[in-house]
Formats: C-alpha cells, structure tokens, sequence
C-alpha cells in the first residue's frame, strides 16, 4: 500500500516532464511550418509533345503539397496555353517544390497569394497579365520582419511587411525608390512618417532583399555620437 503514492508521484512526473520537453517543441513546429515539406516531389517533362501546361503544373503542385489553389476564368485560360518549356525533364524533390513552382510562376507571369496557412491552406493564381492584376497588392498576406525567412524559399509569393527605420526620411526614402518600382501593381513602398515607418509590398525574394538593404542603410545612418538612453555626455562633449 505504501508504494502507491510514489508510483502517483512518478507518474505526475513523467507527464509533467513529458508536456514540458513535447508541448514546446510542438510548438515551435507548428510556427515553422506554415509550408509543411510535401511528402512527395513532381516530375516536369520536357518541352514538345509531353510538354506540361502551367494548369497540370499547378494541380500536381496542389496535389503533392496539400495546397488548395483557385484561379478566375481569366487566369484559368492562360494556364492552360501557357507551357512550363524546360529545355529537357526536371525531376523536382519534394523540399524543393514550393521554390522552384514559385519560380516558374514569376518566369511566366504568374503569381500567388495567399488565402490561409492554417488547414486547408489555399491560394490564389494570379496572372499579371490579366485585369485581375490591379487588386493584387490588396490581397498581399502581412509578414511581420522578422517572419519574414519563413518565406525566402517561395519567391512567387506576394506580401506585405512594416520595416521601422528609426535613422532615415522615410519620405525622402520613399521617393527614391520609385525609381526600383517596374511594376505598380505588384510592387510598392509606403512611407508612415510618424513612426519613421515603410509598409513595403511585393514579392517575397524583392521584400527580403530589400528590407535587408534598407535595415543596414538605416544602421550605417545611426548618429556615431549618439548618447544612450539616461546617459549624459562627459565634460567637453567628448
């Protein structure tokens, strides 16, 4: 009888120390994988007879994936003209899926935003050749900065981020850039003054390497003699 309370002692134990080593790890892989790794690759044939349509492209993506992809008429007619045209077969593996689907996509004019990350995960095929091309930034999912490597494997993803540049004119920064924006429609940069904010939107591979950019800009404008929060500067201001 007395063995009883420490087998319940025990057994707390081992389910106290279980949740603790498990729930976090749990946790950590739900927010990683909002693009879980396909269980299975794709085979893209070759241009000619076997050619792969943009449309057979997509479905076999949607399929081995899991995504859920939906398109308007309008786009839907370009997909199926429009060939993937590999110059011989590419066997895709399946960590690699989203990148090179992505990359196809922008290669052809197309582009995807995103719908959900939870189950189902769906989104949308867009062509940029198409009217719907006018409405896209406002469908462009936000990703906060510092989520923002999540996506570096999935460059036909529009989005849309916030940089705080505490050391720059946004306003003058803003305008400077205009000159980089080939495309409107896709592809813009905000300033929010009171904040010495940008709300930047684009693709995926444009924002990361341009919030990457203007982040070590902002750092090289840091005053050098500047005076930390509290501090006082010593006699002479040296």
């Amino acid at each position: 009888m007395r063995t009883k309370p420490w087998n319940s002692m025990l057994l707390v134990f081992a389910l106290v120390a279980g949740c603790l080593s498990v729930a976090p790890q749990a946790a950590v892989q739900d927010e990683l994988e909002i693009f879980p790794t396909p269980e299975s690759g794709i085979t893209i044939p070759a241009r000619g007879e076997n050619a792969m349509t943009m449309e057979e492209l997509l479905v076999a993506f949607g399929e081995a994936s899991g995504e859920y992809l939906t398109w308007t008429p309008e786009t839907g007619g370009l997909l199926k003209v429009t060939t993937v045209g590999f110059d011989r077969e590419l066997v895709v593996e399946p960590k690699d899926l989203y990148s090179v689907v992505g990359t196809v996509m922008l290669v052809h004019r197309f582009v995807f935003t995103d719908l959900r990350r939870s189950e189902p995960r769906m989104m949308v095929v867009t062509c940029l050749d198409s009217a719907a091309r006018s409405n896209l930034k406002q469908g462009a999912r936000f990703v906060a900065v510092e989520d923002l490597h999540h996506y570096a494997d999935h460059p036909g993803m529009l989005i849309s981020t916030t940089l705080h540049l505490p050391n720059l004119d946004v306003r003058v920064l803003t305008n400077a850039l205009r000159g980089l924006t080939t495309d409107p429609n896709t592809m813009n940069v905000v300033p929010v003054p009171e904040s010495n904010s940008v709300i930047m939107t684009g693709f995926t591979s444009t924002i990361i390497d341009l919030s990457q950019m203007l982040r070590r800009l902002d750092e090289a404008s840091e005053p050098k003699d500047a005076v930390p929060p509290g501090a006082t500067r010593p006699p002479g201001g040296r």
